[in-house]
């Protein structure tokens, strides 16, 4: 049986660079949506899946993992690159030394509402969605990298916490991130893994039997022949 990471009152997932001439970090802190989401469970590169040079997404993307957020339904956030992952180092101060909270914290929220984000639904509550998560490549072969998401406790035929895995194609999540930015307004680029797109690159696996918790790990293998 896996043990589930201990819940904190304060879950974050930091992307940093730090500048070994003068050990000055650059941060920029992304906090969680709500209380015990275990926002940061995992971390992720992705590659560069969308670019837009003239809204200024450029650079590689990474993923965050929220597996207890939804009643453990789970969320993944996908944060595409850009300048607004390098902010000023006094602009983050009151970041990170709670319980106090500075008005310029970076919500993962406001990054879903300024869409240079976007959210993930996992399935089911209790499915926890995003347990692990990796940058497979091109492994579809859509000329973007896709990404697995594991679900260790899904339900599926085989039984309670069989697992699932879901492939999901960077041609998917850069027409979602795409859509989203055209419509404006309060759109927020979100995929429910319920209910993909009919035309959306997207594979499930699926555990065997009762227990397997297939999901609990995934990861990608590059380019071989085997």
């Amino acid at each position: 049986m896996v043990k589930r990471a201990k819940k904190t009152n304060r879950a974050r997932a930091r992307h940093s660079v730090e500048r070994l001439e003068d050990r000055e970090l650059l941060s920029t802190l992304l906090e969680g949506l709500a209380a015990n989401d275990l926002t940061g469970t995992t971390v992720t590169p992705l590659g560069n899946i969308f670019d837009d040079s003239t809204a200024g997404l450029v650079g590689d993307d990474f993923a965050i993992s929220a597996p207890d957020a939804l009643s453990a339904a789970g969320e993944v956030y996908i944060v595409f690159g850009g300048p607004h992952l390098n902010p000023t180092p006094a602009a983050q101060l009151g970041c990170i030394t709670p319980p106090t909270r500075a008005t310029n914290c970076s919500l993962i929220n406001t990054f879903l509402t300024n869409r240079v984000a976007l959210r993930i639904i996992g399935e089911r509550p209790g499915d926890l969605a995003g347990y692990s998560i990796a940058g497979v490549g091109n492994a579809i072969g859509d000329s973007r990298p896709d990404v697995l998401i594991g679900a260790p406790f899904a339900l599926n035929a085989g039984g309670e916490s069989t697992g699932r895995v879901y492939l999901i194609g960077g041609e998917y999540i850069a027409g979602v991130i795409n859509t989203a930015r055209t419509i404006g307004g309060t759109a927020v680029a979100t995929i429910n893994l319920a209910s993909p797109d009919a035309a959306a690159t997207f594979r499930t696996f699926e555990g065997l039997g009762l227990g397997d918790q297939a999901g609990n790990s995934v990861a990608g293998l590059g380019q071989g022949n085997f």
